[in-house]
């Protein structure tokens, strides 16, 4: 019974939301009108008043200007556009047929003019810093100095000279929409500014020579971060990882515990690493980063002894290690699944990094050990 109740009400929501929005729709295209020059106005887009002959005024155009947010999706890409609309309400602008004209008409159509040419420069200015610094007011000024130049009458000149005015300042300052295919060249490519990446993801490092005689593959996880500057890369990352049991018995002595690592116990590694890289190539999909770095390798097992009785630590276990310097060589190999931009605010993007690289450790033991290590990663970048 609950289960029909609540299938019910979430069938009702679904057909309220569809209809509130087909009513939105409906409303717009019956009532609303945007500024077209293929479609200018005329006397169907305004509501009838019959008003006295004492009345000075007998019409008026309802303009109103509105910031829509939309979001523009080019494959992985998401852009959040920010657009000034135009309307002017079929219901609130009214006119006295028994009163007016065709020149009217072409006052209402110059005051229309007027209004589309300040959006224009509203949205040229978003445009150019997203935040709109201009207000409304100074549509609505320019339009009561026409007003008030022909004194709310229909001066045939007066209308004729504006006509002719707002059409070349239209067609000067052209239609200031934004150009998608420039916000994509903007943020892909050799024109990447900077960022900041942060990630987390499997790390795996397997070692050759006579050093693998005693350790396994190395498996754990890895974090970090990326700073970009233009196609530079600084990468710092930490991984921590289990190798399983060693292998043999006289792996390693450590004289200053006097312990020798036992065969089939646990070993752990855990590895500090700074990167630096070039960007070769950097796509709306794919990018590709060489590097080369440095860092520090901590092999460790615990082992069965205890600290110093008179210590404070005293009921801890010894944990042996080694440690060596790393230097490495390899490629970054990213993936990008989601790209987000804001213009003049951020940019986000979602990838896969496969990581793959050699490096040398000089481990006291062994000195000059070889290892192949690979990642499965993912990055979160914000730029």
């Amino acid at each position: 019974m609950g289960n029909q109740v609540l299938k019910k009400a979430l069938l009702a929501i679904a057909l309220f939301l569809t209809a509130f929005q087909a009513t939105a729709q409906n409303y717009k295209e019956m009532y609303l009108k945007e500024w077209n020059k293929d479609n200018p106005l005329d006397w169907n887009d305004f509501s009838i008043r019959h008003l006295p002959d004492s009345q000075s005024v007998f019409s008026d155009l309802n303009l109103k200007l509105t910031t829509i947010f939309t979001t523009i999706k080019k494959g992985n890409l998401r852009i959040k556009t920010r657009k000034e609309e135009l309307t002017m309400n079929r219901i609130l602008s009214w006119y006295d047929p028994d009163h007016c004209d065709n020149w009217t008409l072409r006052k209402e159509q110059v005051i229309f003019d007027i209004a589309e040419y300040h959006r224009r420069q509203f949205q040229q200015n978003l445009n150019k810093t997203w935040i709109n610094n201009l207000t409304d007011s100074l549509m609505y000024n320019s339009i009561e100095l026409f007003r008030e130049e022909i004194n709310n009458a229909d001066d045939t000149v007066i209308i004729t000279k504006y006509e002719k005015k707002y059409r070349m300042m239209l067609d000067s300052i052209g239609s200031c929409e934004y150009d998608v295919n420039a916000i994509d060249d903007s943020i892909t490519g050799v024109k990447r500014y900077s960022a900041v990446e942060y990630y987390m993801g499997y790390n795996n490092e397997t070692y050759f020579g006579t050093i693998a005689d005693g350790l396994k593959p190395f498996h754990g996880i890895s974090l970090g971060f990326d700073i970009y500057l233009m196609r530079f890369m600084l990468n710092l990352q930490i991984s921590f990882m289990g190798g399983g049991k060693l292998k043999n018995n006289d792996f390693y002595f450590d004289s200053s515990n006097n312990y020798a690592w036992r065969k089939g116990y646990p070993v752990t590694e855990r590895n500090l690493n700074l990167d630096l890289g070039y960007i070769i190539y950097d796509g709306p999909y794919l990018s590709i980063t060489p590097f080369i770095g440095i860092g520090q390798s901590v092999v460790k097992q615990k082992t069965n002894l205890m600290k110093d009785p008179d210590s404070d630590h005293n009921y801890e276990i010894i944990t042996s290690k080694i440690k060596g310097l790393k230097t490495q060589a390899g490629v970054n190999i990213d993936w990008k699944h989601y790209r987000y931009h804001q213009p003049f605010w951020v940019t986000v993007e979602l990838k896969t990094r496969f990581r793959i690289f050699g490096a040398i450790t000089d481990f006291e033991p062994y000195h000059d050990s070889y290892s192949l290590n690979a990642g499965l990663i993912f990055t979160y970048s914000l730029r």
